[in-house]
């Protein structure tokens, strides 16, 4: 069995305003949603993330001097999962980054929206989508919310029942 861990972070240095607001919009101690495992054979630490231009991968010295680390979950996988694991990640490797997607979930929050206005589908994602389809095709596990609407903070509150769930 292989481990991915989910992991709801914020910046490790000082003064960021874009996860200052994000975390005070959505009023959590994180801002950020990534994937992290070991690499097949145990000994590479890999983190796949959406942050700053695209969506890509991170050594574990980039990911320890970057994030603190505020929440981790951990979900199981199966061979054939760690294989789709490696599917998924390689084929959303260096998808744009929806840094205009990000007013699209603030006016949608505002007003209510079901749909993000501005949102670009799969050719631009923030963390929190980038996560739920990465565990929607992993694991198999679906939502009804819509994560180009949804931040980090709605993706924990499904994931905790998800696995909550699996355990039960």
């Amino acid at each position: 069995m292989q481990q991915l861990k989910i992991q709801f972070t914020r910046p490790a240095g000082k003064y960021k305003l874009l996860s200052w607001l994000i975390r005070k919009i959505l009023d959590t101690s994180y801002s950020h949603v990534l994937a992290r495992w070991q690499g097949a054979r145990g000994k590479v630490d890999i983190v796949w993330e959406a942050a700053g231009s695209y969506i890509r991968f991170l050594g574990p010295i980039a990911h320890a001097n970057k994030y603190n680390v505020i929440h981790e979950y951990v979900v199981e996988l199966d061979k054939a999962e760690y294989v789709r694991l490696i599917e998924y990640t390689h084929r959303y490797a260096h998808v744009d980054y929806g840094k205009w997607q990000l007013l699209g979930m603030l006016l949608a929050r505002l007003l209510r929206l079901k749909k993000n206005p501005i949102s670009q589908g799969e050719a631009e994602q923030v963390c929190s989508e980038a996560v739920y389809g990465l565990l929607n095709y992993v694991k198999g596990w679906e939502s009804d919310l819509n994560f180009d609407v949804y931040g980090p903070d709605a993706l924990e509150a499904w994931l905790q029942d998800k696995l909550d769930y699996e355990e039960n």
